[in-house]
């Protein structure tokens, strides 16, 4: 479950982290605890990409971002012909609040919730597009840089898609398909390892859902960050690619553990494998701004790269 740890523990940016739960709610009351609640996470800015629920008319999704407010009917979510959720795309911008949960006006049983959040440190191009106030080195970094005026005219902030296509030099990507058995001890079933100057990338995953009673829960080590995330398996479905984008700088650790032991149980990962390069170690933390070459570390904390 993402939660203020998780965000505190985010910085390889962006990443994009993939959250799912299993909810049961009484009528008239809404899930405890929530999907998503979080308000101590500045300077970072959160977003949320992609959510997939349940086709329900008695389940309300209500979101909280900032002082913006809203509320959706789930009779209105896309689901396959078997009554699967597919997945909406989303955009909401949290600055200084995030909040998502689940209101039943009849109960709710076993209700399938799937979504991802982006993550990342905003730029002086991005406080400027949002009206944050800049400190005195980003007021003259702005100046420099000419960043008002490509903010006017909007070319920038770059938008994510835009970044990651650019910016990230892909060796290869994998996507691998297996079977494990799952028993109530966590046991490691995938470890993937990053190759000199390169970094990984999970950039999606699948699994078949078994049954709410076995409680499969999946687990992923990103480097020293042990359990960063955990999704349990119910809600997924291997029909479809559920989407993420978590680096990792030297590997990538995927567990399972269940409340009954499971034989056999299928799933799949896909891997990304990019270059280390300057402009990604800048915006990765690993450069300090004297080791940087040119203008490279302004450009990158600016916004232009």
């Amino acid at each position: 479950m993402i939660n203020e740890a998780t965000i505190a523990n985010t910085r390889l940016y962006p990443e994009c982290l993939p959250d799912a739960r299993v909810l049961n709610v009484g009528a008239g009351a809404e899930a405890s605890p929530s999907l998503l609640d979080l308000r101590r996470f500045r300077p970072k800015f959160l977003a949320l990409g992609a959510a997939a629920l349940d086709q329900n008319a008695n389940a309300l999704l209500r979101i909280r971002n900032d002082n913006d407010r809203l509320e959706m009917n789930c009779a209105g979510y896309p689901q396959s012909g078997a009554g699967d959720p597919y997945l909406s795309r989303w955009g909401l911008l949290g600055t200084e609040l995030l909040q998502l949960n689940l209101y039943a006006a009849a109960a709710l049983a076993n209700y399938r919730a799937f979504f991802n959040l982006w993550a990342y440190e905003p730029t002086v191009a991005h406080k400027l597009k949002h009206l944050r106030t800049l400190a005195p080195e980003e007021l003259d970094l702005a100046e420099r840089l000419g960043l008002k005026a490509s903010v006017e005219k909007g070319v920038l902030p770059l938008s994510i898609p835009y970044l990651i296509e650019r910016e990230y030099q892909v060796v290869d990507e994998t996507t691998y398909g297996q079977t494990a058995d799952v028993s109530t001890t966590e046991a490691t079933v995938a470890e993937i390892p990053a190759r000199p100057n390169e970094f990984l990338v999970l950039t999606a995953f699948s699994s078949a859902p078994d049954v709410v009673a076995n409680n499969i829960r999946f687990r992923i080590d990103r480097d020293d960050d042990y359990n960063y995330l955990e999704i349990p398996a119910f809600p997924l479905r291997l029909e479809l690619d559920w989407p993420c984008f978590v680096p990792a700088l030297h590997e990538l650790r995927i567990k399972l553990i269940a409340a009954n032991p499971v034989v056999g149980h299928p799933f799949r990962y896909t891997v990304r494998r990019c270059l280390l390069t300057n402009t990604l170690r800048v915006r990765f933390g690993l450069l300090r701004k004297e080791e940087a070459p040119g203008e490279l570390w302004d450009k990158v904390r600016g916004g232009v790269l």
